[in-house]
Parts: C-alpha cells; structure tokens; sequence
C-alpha cells in the first residue's frame, strides 16, 4: 500500500509521516532520498531564497520533476507500505499556483516524471494561512514561503480540486486547532487501523 500525506507547505506533513513511520512501521520513501546527491543538489538551487529569480519556471519544474522522478523510482524499487512526504499532486498544484502552466503541458511533465505511480490514499492537510505563516517562522524559510500569502487560497484550492486525479482514494483533513496526534488519531479512523 502507498499512502501520500499532501498539504501546502508547513502544514505539518513531514511531522505526520514520522508519526505515522514510528507508529505503523511503514517505509518513509523521501528518507532514502534525502542523502541522494540528486536530492541534495536540486534542493540547494530550488531552496534558498536568494535564487528566486534565478529559474524560469520551465527550468524550475525540470528541476522538481528531477526530484519527483527519483522518489518514483524509489517508490518503485521498494515493497510493503510506503508513504510518500508529497508526491505529484504537490507538483502540479505549486506550478499551476504559482507560474499558471498550461495544465495539459504540466500535466504530462508530472505524469510523466511519476512513472505511472497513483497513492492508494492521499491525505490532504488542510491548514489556514494564519497557521501556515506562524509556522514559516519556526521553520527554515525558503523560497516556497514567498508570496504565499498572494496565492495560499488558489493553491489550497487547486489542491482540493485535483486530489482525486492524483490518488485512488484521498481525503481532505481539517488540520486547524487540532494536534498531530490528532490528525493521526483521524487517519487510523479513515485507514480502519485498531
């Protein structure tokens, strides 16, 4: 089984999949990325917030879609229950959002660069912006964060309109002025784990 935790950024994602890594045994796929040179030189450029004008957005998508490929192949090399930390559908709803691609072009470099990987459940975190922004602050800022406050209605918008073309079965979790344990607690609920 492959679940997907999606959300906007600092909605609590990575925090969620530790738990639910810890708690239900699955492989965290965006672990065995994360000391991948592919993955540490594409984050190096996308990251900081000094190179913001520095990609135009094709540029800028080949760079994510670089990133989303390697977790497929991941995702691919790997058996048992995965979770994925975003997936396509963070792709597609960020590009869309922020630089309005050409949904059929955007389309097919995401679907493309997924190589035929569907979630068998996504979870999308649905957090306000006020909750976002309080916690851009606590978390290393980058170049995600800026100008989120412009588009952050947009993108929770294209996020929800484009989940289930991204997933088998998802569902949309009201993350606001609840805990992680929580959010985990309604999962278990959704997944029918005791």
């Amino acid at each position: 089984m492959i679940i997907c935790i999606e959300g906007i950024t600092n909605s609590g994602k990575s925090t969620l999949c530790n738990v639910i890594e810890h708690e239900k045994n699955f492989i965290l796929a965006n672990k065995m990325q994360k000391n991948s040179i592919v993955s540490q030189r594409v984050k190096t450029l996308t990251g900081p917030v000094e190179n913001i004008e520095k990609f135009d957005s094709v540029t800028e998508l080949l760079l994510y879609s670089t990133l989303l490929s390697e977790k497929s192949s991941i995702v691919n090399s790997l058996s048992g229950d995965i979770l994925i930390d975003r997936f396509s559908l963070s792709v597609f709803s960020y590009f869309y959002c922020r630089y309005n691609i050409d949904i059929p072009f955007l389309k097919s470099i995401v679907d493309y660069s997924c190589r035929g990987i569907v979630p068998d459940v996504t979870f999308f975190l649905d957090v306000s912006l006020e909750t976002i922004l309080k916690r851009a602050v606590q978390s290393p800022f980058t170049r995600k964060d800026i100008g989120l406050e412009k588009y952050y209605s947009e993108l929770r918008e294209t996020y929800i309109r484009f989940l289930n073309n991204y997933s088998k079965t998802s569902y949309i979790i009201d993350c606001n002025r609840i805990s992680t344990k929580e959010v985990y607690n309604k999962i278990c609920q959704y997944m029918d784990w005791s």
